[in-house]
């Protein structure tokens, strides 16, 4: 099949790392025999007249998959969506067209979040009848959302011919939200990269190692994990805490660390890449997030993949059939007490954890050949029965 992908945001210049999930899957597609092709406006909130980029795009070739990036500077805050919408729609009509002349038109589209990717895709696949399948991650929506996003959500989920959920708890959200116009949704887990697979425990030494990853934002909650760790093991010197990220929060965690005299205990490393965050959770004994929302939680599996127990919030990500006992804790969101005791436990108890099975376990739904095989079947369906119309 040739399949046009419509990212809202994919792995650039600016940001190589950016989506890089997005990246991982197109890759899986291209090594299953398809061909992909990425379209891809990178827009840019700016307040310099000057840098104004008008009709032209760049293209690279990354591993047998052509990427089309077309720069778009916006004078406006990302809040106001139909602007985005627009800027967005306007940037990937023009990459498109550029497109066909050389490839001619793909068999179907495949966005990733509504906004803005889905909802310009939505009117390239109306005005060209090409199918369009979309699969939404965005976190907010674990949330109640404006009517504004609400509207785009819909129509994206009604003009797709396939909509993908990374989570149940995302489907659930949904429903909850727009009503019977979700029940379309299918839900399809998030593909672990095949790099994340067991490895068996470190070498002990005198330490014992938390670690924790994400964006250093409010709704990470690595506030409430620095309290809960530094009031949990303030008289025990052999455990540690390192969270890994970078973020707008950093120096206020920073600070929050020094009040409570824990530098040498809990250390903030900053930016790390993909192979620095697999080395991380191969050395460390437990990885836990006290994150308040998230459509999946692609780092809390990457860290079982690996076979390490985790400490998790009930933020959505993980619904109660794709929860085991065997992975650690579930915790309430911003529950401070009960995080310090998922902490200790784990702390104390961690020889009764089956890492080679809460390896498995995690890779039973999440390897890529599972999702890939769903998602390529998903593309497939989407593309005869739009033809059998």
């Amino acid at each position: 099949m040739k399949i046009a992908v419509v990212p809202s945001f994919y792995p650039n210049k600016y940001n190589p790392e950016q989506a890089i999930f997005i990246k991982e899957q197109v890759d899986r597609l291209v090594s299953m025999g398809h061909s992909v092709y990425v379209l891809s406006p990178i827009l840019k909130y700016t307040h310099k007249i000057s840098n104004i980029i008008k009709n032209r795009y760049d293209r690279d070739f990354q591993n047998g998959v052509v990427v089309y990036y077309k720069e778009v500077n916006l004078f406006v805050p990302a809040k106001i969506r139909w602007i985005t919408n627009l800027a967005f729609y306007k940037a990937l009509l023009f990459l498109y067209k550029n497109f066909i002349v050389e490839y001619g038109q793909p068999d179907v589209f495949y966005a990733h979040f509504s906004f803005p990717a889905g909802y310009a895709a939505s009117k390239l696949a109306e005005k060209y009848e090409i199918p369009l399948v979309t699969e939404e991650h965005f976190s907010q929506l674990m949330f109640p959302v404006d009517k504004g996003l609400q509207n785009i959500v819909s129509r994206v989920i009604l003009k797709s011919q396939k909509f993908i959920c990374v989570s149940s708890g995302l489907k659930k959200s949904l429903k909850k939200q727009l009503g019977d116009v979700a029940d379309k949704c299918e839900v399809v887990s998030n593909m672990i990269n095949e790099c994340f697979s067991y490895t068996p425990p470190r070498v002990k030494r005198n330490e014992f190692v938390f670690f924790s990853l994400g964006n250093l934002i409010r709704r990470k909650g690595f506030d409430l994990l620095i309290d809960a760790f530094s009031e949990e093991f303030i008289n025990d010197e052999n455990v540690k805490l390192v969270i890994a990220g970078d973020g707008h929060e950093y120096f206020s965690l920073k600070e929050r660390v020094g009040r409570y005299h824990q530098e040498g205990k809990i250390l903030l490393v900053g930016h790390i890449d993909r192979a620095d965050s697999l080395k991380y959770y191969q050395i460390c004994d437990c990885f836990v997030l006290s994150s308040r929302s998230e459509t999946f939680g692609l780092v809390y599996r990457e860290a079982m993949a690996v076979g390490r127990p985790i400490i998790s919030t009930n933020h959505g990500g993980f619904s109660e059939n794709d929860w085991h006992p065997e992975f650690g804790h579930l915790v309430s969101i911003d529950d401070k007490q009960a995080l310090r005791s998922a902490l200790r436990e784990i702390y104390v108890n961690y020889q009764k954890y089956d890492l080679r099975k809460i390896s498995e376990i995690c890779l039973a739904t999440c390897a890529p050949r599972i999702v890939m095989n769903q998602i390529e079947s998903l593309l497939i369906k989407a593309t005869l029965e739009y033809n059998e119309r």
